[in-house]
């Protein structure tokens, strides 16, 4: 199952963006698509959420969950599985963590998400964010 997660994640990474994603633009935020029968949601708010909004990586793409259903969804293609993570920078989607394989997996293909080019960072964001737990 984890290598099928890394192949989707890499593949839906590697699509082409959609544009000016309404309510994202001028912004940097990472979309958690959560469902409420999630387990891999719950688990990953316990293994990473609690210390996301701590880390660099949560002051440079501040999390925004947003539930299975929401019409604010319809602006993303391809969504099947919960969660799913995708980084949305100046509205344009930049790419995504299909699933949840472990905070170390989440960790790297974040990293990688990140370094693909600049953010535009949350100007409220803490200026010495701690380290992620």
């Amino acid at each position: 199952m984890r290598a099928f997660l890394m192949v989707l994640s890499v593949l839906l990474a590697l699509s082409p963006a959609r544009a000016d994603i309404a309510g994202f633009e001028r912004k940097t935020t990472l979309v958690m698509v959560d469902d409420i029968n999630c387990s891999y949601c719950r688990k990953w708010d316990r293994e990473v959420g609690v210390g996301y909004p701590k880390s660099e990586e949560g002051r440079l793409a501040p999390l925004t969950k947003i539930r299975r259903g929401d019409a604010r969804l319809k602006a993303f293609t391809g969504l099947a599985y919960t969660p799913t993570f995708i980084l949305v920078v100046n509205g344009q989607e930049r790419g995504r963590i299909v699933g949840y394989a472990g905070a170390d997996f989440f960790w790297a293909e974040l990293d990688r998400l990140i370094k693909r080019g600049p953010l535009i960072p949350d100007v409220r964001a803490q200026t010495n964010p701690a380290p992620r737990t």
